[in-house]
């Protein structure tokens, strides 16, 4: 087989991934209200020895049992997943945007693309009873 041919083959699949990884992001993009519970960092083990590394991720926890990943994504020009991580405050609300699944035993989890608080109003309404 010619060298350049096994080449262009090779770029071709690497679009064709790329190209699949973009339109799963993209066809699986809701929004939600969530109530943050818990939030942290989870630090992973990768390998033994001297090729051992660690792989570290935000994690957020909400009042309906979710579990949501909180990392950056070139997709959505999302660069600044520390700096939500720490907006994020336990017992609030906030409207949210996501991307993907949650498939437990592939260990995948929707991840946050934006978050905005919920301001909960706490004026009374005047009710005036009729007679």
């Amino acid at each position: 087989m010619d060298f350049w041919l096994m080449v262009a083959g090779f770029v071709g699949l690497i679009i064709l991934i790329l190209l699949l990884n973009r339109w799963y992001c993209m066809a699986t993009i809701s929004n939600e209200t969530i109530t943050v519970s818990d939030k942290g960092i989870v630090v992973d083990s990768v390998g033994t020895g001297d090729g051992a590394y660690t792989v570290s991720h935000h994690m957020i926890y909400t009042t309906n049992g979710q579990a949501l990943k909180n990392t950056n994504n070139i997709w959505f020009w999302k660069f600044h997943s520390d700096e939500l991580q720490g907006k994020l405050k336990k017992g609030k609300k906030y409207r949210i945007k996501t991307w993907g699944v949650r498939v437990a035993w592939l260990g995948m989890y929707k991840h946050i693309i934006s978050a905005t608080e919920v301001k909960v109003s706490s004026r009374k309404k005047n009710v005036k009873k009729s007679k």
